[in-house]
């Protein structure tokens, strides 16, 4: 069985898109972004 893992950036994770945590499947329905003042980005 051949194992490998794949690294997300956050600008990565748009509604439809779908990936394995845990060895469960999971789908991304809403992804919010925030950027505030002098900060790094934030994801929601």
């Amino acid at each position: 069985m051949n194992l490998f893992k794949i690294v997300l950036n956050y600008n990565e994770l748009k509604p439809g898109t779908f990936f394995i945590l845990d060895d469960e499947p999971y789908e991304v329905l809403e992804f919010g972004f925030m950027r505030m003042q002098q900060r790094k980005p934030v994801a929601q």
